[in-house]
């Protein structure tokens, strides 16, 4: 895996990623969970396409961004995971943020992510907190990067959840 894209590499990230993905959603044990998690992240980071990556993306936000208040695990499958598991699966999102282009924020995601964040910083968790904090420097270090300019209406959603 660490020489990077290849045939063998492609067919291991694609043989793996459903079972992991499964791990991931629906293991009742938490260090599988994370495991599966941070595997994933990795995988699709050395080996996935940038469909591979917005796929992964999502899977990850899932996981770290689930409210067991919007009763969304009888459509995803997601089992209620533990604080360890949502830092995890956010961490690792915040991971593979990493790899998107400019067009991840072109499509509007930002706009459906970072309220998330926001209200994810108020968790009482702590790694759950700092997960998500993580994953808002990536976005502002990624928007720096990419010359790109946040728009004031989601500044302004930061500025009213203080």
């Amino acid at each position: 895996m660490t020489v990077g894209e290849s045939e063998t590499a492609n067919i291991i990230f694609n043989e793996s990623n459903n079972l992991l993905c499964r791990i991931a959603k629906q293991s009742i044990d938490a260090v599988s969970c994370i495991l599966a998690l941070r595997s994933l992240a990795i995988l699709t980071f050395v080996v996935g396409s940038g469909e591979d990556n917005a796929a992964m993306l999502d899977v990850l936000w899932e996981v770290g961004s689930y409210n067991t208040a919007d009763h969304s695990d009888m459509v995803s499958g997601i089992t209620d995971p533990t604080r360890e598991v949502r830092a995890a699966a956010l961490s690792s999102w915040a991971f593979l943020l990493t790899t998107v282009t400019r067009d991840w924020f072109d499509f509007g995601r930002l706009e459906e992510v970072f309220p998330s964040l926001l209200e994810l910083l108020r968790a009482e968790d702590r790694v759950v907190r700092l997960s998500a904090g993580e994953g808002i420097v990536i976005i502002f270090e990624h928007l720096n990067n990419l010359n790109l300019d946040v728009d004031r209406s989601i500044v302004g959603s930061a500025e009213e959840a203080r």
